[in-house]
């Protein structure tokens, strides 16, 4: 895995569902890594363009952040959340939730 830089800080992988929100991918995307960036943490954007694959990415990315003790964190709607949460239950991985969807009853509740 290639993450952005090293850091004491467990790396953050990213996972951003590119149709989530508002089409505004390209503006959210680079706020989230300007912003990770200035923390000087270690991270690695995951950006997925077919939601179809979105199950597969998310396995694949607990099996990365179980390797490098990294923390999964999701930018997504409701969907895109339940569907990385469920890879990451029962992994021992740390989570974060960057909620991003056009309804977003996850960040209303």
């Amino acid at each position: 895995m290639q993450l952005s830089q090293e850091s004491a800080a467990p790396p953050l992988l990213i996972i951003m569902n590119a149709g989530s929100g508002h089409n505004d991918t390209d503006q959210t995307k680079d706020t989230i890594e300007r912003t990770v960036q200035a923390s000087g943490r270690a991270f690695r954007m995951i950006l997925v363009e077919d939601p179809s694959q979105i199950e597969q990415i998310a396995q694949r990315t607990v099996s990365e952040a179980k390797a490098c003790k990294g923390v999964v964190v999701v930018a997504g709607g409701d969907g895109t959340i339940n569907t990385v949460a469920n890879a990451v239950l029962g992994s021992g991985c740390p989570f974060g939730v960057l909620p991003q969807g056009t309804f977003n009853y996850f960040g209303r509740t």
